[in-house]
């Protein structure tokens, strides 16, 4: 079923039930499939219509391909993946395998007093009396134990207080 002309192809599905937007021939994938395809920045754009309006896209970057999840109804780029896999959470040009920021710094300790939307990393556990919490760690691949970390940052409850721990594997 085709939708356009044989150089100019609108809409298509093909023999595979596969579905395709802008292109002739479908490729790459011999699923269910909707393949879409155009030259500069090309949008799958989901929206929500009730009482609570929002629009999210799914585009991919022009001129370098990048791939953004975007809040159209807020005009913002809420997570990229750009062409060396790095990614980006609220910036469109993450320079590290996961760069997240956040412009809402402050020049006193009052964050940590307010709410945990003002977090720019947020681990979030259930609370167990004298447990560890899961934190940040590092490791190797390629040297010792793949499964045990090298070093971490983590945080042990107890009834009378948190304390956050630094640590480094034997």
């Amino acid at each position: 079923f085709i939708i356009g002309s044989s150089t100019a192809t609108s809409f298509i599905v093909d023999e595979k039930g596969r579905v395709g937007i802008g292109t002739t021939t479908i490729s790459g994938f011999n699923g269910r499939l909707v393949q879409l395809s155009g030259t500069g920045n090309t949008a799958y754009i989901l929206e929500k219509t009730d009482e609570t309006v929002r629009k999210w896209g799914w585009v991919t970057g022009a001129p370098s391909g990048e791939m953004i999840f975007q809040d159209m109804t807020a005009g913002l780029n809420r997570l990229t993946i750009n062409t060396s896999g790095y990614i980006g959470i609220a910036t469109s040009s993450p320079k590290a395998n996961l760069e997240i920021y956040d412009g809402d710094e402050s020049t006193t300790l009052t964050n940590f007093t307010q709410a945990v939307n003002n977090a720019g990393l947020l681990i979030t556990t259930d609370y167990t009396a004298n447990a560890y919490t899961p934190g940040i760690f590092w490791n190797f691949e390629n040297i010792g134990d793949p499964n045990r970390p090298k070093a971490g940052i983590w945080l042990y409850e107890t009834a009378s207080g948190t304390y956050m721990l630094f640590g480094t594997s034997a």
